[in-house]
């Protein structure tokens, strides 16, 4: 026996965020060798916040033309938004396209494309506090009149100290494509949405 041993228990516990608790343990716990704790002791505590959550679609999207174009963000606990977004033309996405570094899809930094933003909005989200809430990111800011096209979006939300970007790039079109590949054929359909 090591008179130094000793062990630990994890309680995972169904506890909510930012509530005080109080916990007693009984003075009557007995150890192994039978000795009792020998009065009851108690704690306070309180738990924090849940973390911040970003979940914004990242990549390349295609939209119909004809649904609501609004990209979805669930959030939770994000003291300010900033969004980012620019209509641009095949061109443009081509040029994107072919970089050898994608840090305009995917990365941890703030991302500036070569045509400037056309929309750039702060907002405080308002959603409870804890809970995870859908914000849309409404596509139309930046395609103004236009029924089609390319939309390139950078969102960058605050909690606290951390800052968290999302971005990505989203086709909006009335037509649909269907491809069909093996060795020997290969068949491709596009169809009007409209």
């Amino acid at each position: 026996d090591d008179e130094n041993a000793w062990s630990t228990h994890s309680l995972y516990l169904p506890l909510e965020p930012n509530t005080d608790y109080k916990v007693t343990i009984s003075g009557e716990l007995t150890d192994i060798h039978g000795q009792k704790l020998g009065q009851d002791v108690t704690f306070d505590w309180k738990t924090k916040d849940r973390s911040p959550m970003v979940n914004i679609p990242e990549g390349i999207a295609v939209l119909e033309a004809q649904d609501t174009l609004t990209i979805p963000m669930g959030l939770r606990n994000i003291d300010s938004m900033t969004y980012r977004m620019v209509a641009l033309n095949r061109e443009q996405v081509m040029s994107m396209l072919a970089e050898q570094k994608r840090n305009w899809l995917w990365g941890t930094q703030a991302y500036t494309p070569i045509t400037p933003f056309t929309v750039n909005k702060t907002v405080k989200p308002n959603g409870p506090r804890n809970q995870v809430y859908t914000k849309k990111l409404d596509l139309r800011e930046a395609l103004k009149s236009k029924k089609f096209g390319f939309v390139y979006y950078q969102v960058e939300c605050k909690s606290g100290e951390s800052t968290y970007h999302r971005r990505g790039l989203a086709q909006v079109t009335n037509l649909g494509a269907t491809g069909k590949f093996s060795p020997e054929n290969s068949l491709f359909f596009a169809s009007s949405l409209d």
